[in-house]
């Protein structure tokens, strides 16, 4: 499991991070409209 969740950070990171940027766009336009 230890080896596993070395390599299950790198997904969760990126998953995370395009769910921020995701989140930022959402917001961004909902301000615009």
């Amino acid at each position: 499991m230890q080896r596993d969740s070395t390599i299950s950070r790198k997904p969760d990171f990126l998953i995370t991070l395009v769910a921020v940027v995701l989140i930022g766009v959402l917001v961004t336009i909902s301000f615009q409209f």
